[in-house]
């Protein structure tokens, strides 16, 4: 295509652009955008044909007066042909992207590398343009935050619900579950028939001084924010050897309560193996993926490497989501960017029901070459 022949109109875009919303703008709006597209040499060789918008007229209505529908939107059926629809909408927003890319002296980088639009007439920011400008791009993978008070609250709480455990205090073991894992039970009578069998697994971690405690968030809702608190420590007299153990918690206006019996479904680790029957830690390669497996139609899972960031997988760097093939199961996979350093390591893996009630965890000690 030669530099001289204009652009065919293409209907999409214009049926898109019909669609989205106008923001205020000054008298030399028009002027200015034109200039920032067609530049300098608009006059001997134009490429973009803006239309006259000087008289700050609306665009044109998709439904013209007689009541037949503008040919453009023939393109799209009868159920998209609302404002509010999300498919003309993702359009549109694409669409302004690309006019807003083009017109690079209408945009400015803030200090955090997004984009912000600014206003031809005012220099501030198009608060309409922004919101498309930011939903064009996929939002943080990073869950939720815990503050130190909250963290300490969730440490605590575990803390206590072993103790009771271990002591055999049923009330006070009972009445620090959350309503998940008491259904799960039935009623305190049946949880108090199981209390002995409990001390073995769980109730044992009274003893231990661990060497480290870390708490990770999964998910905040209306029901409160549902995290993990691993802790790493020596449960037998051997105290070299440790071990890793996930309780879920949930926290709701800054109580917290223990979930350690709503399971979501099966979490399988797959890399790095479980401990073996002598103890012995798995150990993975540098560059080895570290993989797990949960069923399908449950929450993307939440991982995180030590004290590190949580990711969430499928959405952040290195991670990877994906069905099986002929199983009713999904494959996580988790790569960090730099890489696993040689050395000891914990994994904490959690995911969600579909219920938002259920959560199973793990957490998991091995090493790296």
């Amino acid at each position: 295509m030669r530099p001289t022949d204009p652009i065919e109109p293409d209907p999409v875009i214009e049926t898109a652009l019909r669609l989205l919303p106008i923001p205020a703008h000054g008298e030399t709006f028009w002027d200015d955008l034109d200039r920032a597209l067609v530049g300098p040499a608009a006059a001997e060789s134009p490429v973009f044909v803006l239309p006259d918008r000087t008289d700050q007229r609306p665009l044109p209505s998709p439904v013209h007066p007689g009541g037949g529908v503008d040919d453009a939107l023939a393109l799209v059926p009868l159920a998209l042909r609302r404002r509010s629809n999300a498919v003309v909408v993702a359009v549109a927003a694409a669409a302004v992207v690309l006019v807003v890319l083009a017109g690079s002296s209408l945009v400015s980088e803030q200090g955090d590398g997004s984009l912000e639009v600014a206003n031809a007439s005012t220099g501030g920011s198009s608060p309409a343009l922004n919101a498309l400008v930011d939903d064009a791009h996929p939002a943080s993978a990073t869950p939720v935050t815990l503050s130190a008070a909250h963290e300490a609250a969730s440490a605590d709480a575990v803390a206590a619900w072993v103790d009771a455990v271990h002591e055999g205090d049923a009330d006070a073991a009972w009445s620090a579950m959350g309503p998940a894992s008491q259904d799960h039970f039935g009623s305190q009578a049946a949880f108090e028939d199981q209390l002995a069998d409990l001390d073995s697994g769980l109730g044992e971690w009274s003893e231990v001084n661990p060497t480290e405690v870390m708490v990770t968030p999964v998910l905040s809702s209306d029901d409160g924010t549902l995290a993990v608190v691993t802790l790493v420590g020596a449960t037998d007299v051997d105290e070299s050897s440790l071990e890793a153990h996930a309780f879920p918690v949930r926290i709701l206006d800054g109580d917290v309560v223990l979930e350690p019996f709503a399971p979501a479904g099966e979490l399988e680790l797959v890399v790095p193996e479980p401990l073996s029957d002598s103890g012995a830690r798995a150990i993975v390669e540098r560059g080895d993926e570290l993989v797990i497996v949960v069923p399908q139609g449950v929450e993307a899972p939440v991982l995180r490497l030590d004290d590190g960031d949580t990711v969430v997988c499928g959405e952040a760097d290195g991670t990877e989501l994906r069905a099986m093939d002929d199983l009713p199961m999904q494959r996580c996979s988790y790569l960090p960017t730099a890489g696993i350093t040689p050395g000891e390591h914990t994994l904490t893996v959690a995911f969600l029901g579909a219920d938002g009630a259920s959560i199973s965890a793990d957490a998991l000690l091995f090493e790296a070459a």
